[in-house]
């Protein structure tokens, strides 16, 4: 099953940002864990001034045919376990939200 997920990122800091990944991830909770989240899809940004916005952006991600039945939640996520992101705040770089 395909999922079309629209999302935003905001550089909510004092300096521009170089190019960064964002990634999808699905999840049983909604707490970033790089050993049990699964990679559904990733985005590049370039780069990102200072109080600019990437978005919003429609990824599509597409849901395992062998994912158990259950909720979950799709993070997103600026940083990716291969490619962090420095941070002043590292607990800016995860955001989810259901509508």
């Amino acid at each position: 099953m395909t999922v079309n997920v629209t999302n935003t990122v905001k550089n909510q800091g004092g300096a521009g940002a170089g190019s960064f990944t964002v990634g999808i991830y699905l999840s049983s909770d909604n707490v970033f864990d790089a050993g049990g989240d699964t990679l559904l899809n990733s985005r590049a940004v370039l780069s990102l001034a200072a109080g600019a916005m990437s978005g919003p952006i429609v990824t599509p991600v597409v849901i395992p045919a062998n994912q158990s039945a259950g909720s979950y939640f799709l993070i997103v996520r600026t940083s990716t376990p291969s490619a962090p992101v420095p941070e002043a705040d590292e607990t800016r770089t995860t955001g989810w939200r259901c509508h």
